[in-house]
């Protein structure tokens, strides 16, 4: 058996094979919600202070981004693995769903999902006007995730590295140039 790293880069680039092969036939556009048990507990719904604005230095505002957290499999000095959100509402279910749960189980992993900006519940502003859609974008969404694992790694002193995980868009946010995000703990990314 390879590494987990190595585990990871054939997985990744698997699940980016497959999701685009099928979204450019227009197969699927969203990822189906994992199956519901009858003994599922579903994580408690939480909110994180996030900045409105992460370019103007001068703007203080900030809005309640929704989130889940599962430490059940967590071990002192494990990593943090984080599902990004997309383009749809974030659904707890996937923090106990999947191979991701499966390597956070072997790897002693706490489990964040982090629901986008303008997403869900996740409501920067009050209403989507055109000058409000000024906080929508890719960078904005990287700059969230970058605050909030800093955040994370303050409040419960983490020192492992953090692997995010997401597709489609979310999963290619890692190509952007985010230095709060790569030096935040750790990083693996792919450039295809």
């Amino acid at each position: 058996m390879g590494s987990p790293l190595k585990m990871f880069r054939h997985l990744t680039l698997v699940l980016l094979a497959l999701g685009q092969s099928s979204a450019f036939r227009g197969q699927r556009k969203h990822l189906d919600l994992p199956p519901s048990t009858n003994n599922e507990v579903v994580a408690e719904e939480q909110y994180f202070d996030q900045v409105l604005d992460h370019f103007t230095a001068t703007d203080e505002r900030t809005w309640p981004q929704r989130f889940w957290s599962n430490w059940d499999n967590y071990v002192e000095g494990g990593p943090a693995f984080i599902m990004i959100g997309g383009e749809g509402e974030a659904n707890p279910r996937w923090l106990t769903y999947g191979q991701w749960s499966n390597w956070a189980k072997e790897n002693g992993a706490a489990m964040f999902l982090l629901e986008h900006r303008y997403y869900g519940q996740s409501k920067p502003t009050e209403d989507m006007s055109t000058g409000n859609m000024r906080y929508l974008s890719s960078r904005q969404g990287l700059e969230d995730l970058g605050n909030f694992m800093t955040a994370v790694n303050n409040n419960h002193s983490l020192t492992g590295p953090w692997i995010t995980f997401g597709g489609s868009y979310p999963g290619s946010l890692y190509s952007l140039d985010a230095p709060q995000v790569s030096s935040s703990g750790g990083r693996i990314s792919l450039k295809l």
